[in-house]
């Protein structure tokens, strides 16, 4: 489990379960948090299939980080309410993978990540699979200094889970916006900001 920058020792910033198996990482949500945890995981592979991708130690293989977490899924036994992939359908190419996908999605719902320069569909389906949600940056919102003037479609809002809500502003803009959740690298700050009997009279 870790971003790329993180896998190649890069980053100035490592998350708390930078760098552990991911069997280890879901063990530890099941020993605190028995069976009430939600752990979505965006599959780091070279889905281009550009030779700088391929070149990249920290990208698998599309095939082979399929099936590695289809077994790991499969081993803990992992239900939809527990896991969500985050996949952009139409970079599947044949059969084999195809059939690994599928596989995946006996365990886990489908997520399709957005950053602010992709373009936000009007619909949850998409070459003959429907995403469960839709995970856009907080910069879609037509107020944010970083917008790029790309906007999430009201009617796909409520399917949203927005990330990169890591300030007091972030967490109103996303309030705005009346998602199905959010995502933050900064979420003991907020939860302290929610817990603050002034943030709902502001």
């Amino acid at each position: 489990v870790s971003h790329p920058m993180e896998f190649k020792k890069e980053s100035e910033y490592y998350s708390p379960c930078s760098l552990q198996p991911l069997e280890t990482v879901i063990e530890e949500l099941k020993g605190v948090y028995d069976d009430n945890w939600f752990i979505s995981l965006e599959l780091k592979a070279s889905w281009g299939r550009t030779q700088a991708e391929i070149k990249d130690v920290a990208l698998a293989e599309p095939i082979k980080i399929m099936k590695k977490l289809g077994d790991i899924l499969y081993s803990h036994n992992l239900r939809k309410t527990q896991c969500g992939i985050i996949v952009s359908v139409d970079t599947i190419k044949g059969s084999q993978e195809t059939e690994a996908f599928k596989n995946l999605l006996d365990y886990c719902q489908l997520f399709s990540g957005k950053k602010r320069s992709d373009v936000v569909d009007d619909t949850m389906d998409v070459a003959g699979y429907h995403y469960d949600k839709v995970m856009p940056t907080i910069e879609f919102h037509p107020n944010h200094h970083g917008n790029e003037g790309r906007f999430v479609p009201k009617q796909i809002n409520r399917h949203s889970i927005y990330w990169n809500i890591d300030t007091v502003e972030d967490l109103r803009l996303a309030a705005d916006l009346h998602p199905a959740g959010i995502v933050s690298n900064t979420p003991q700050f907020i939860v302290e900001t929610l817990k603050d009997p002034s943030w709902c009279q502001s």
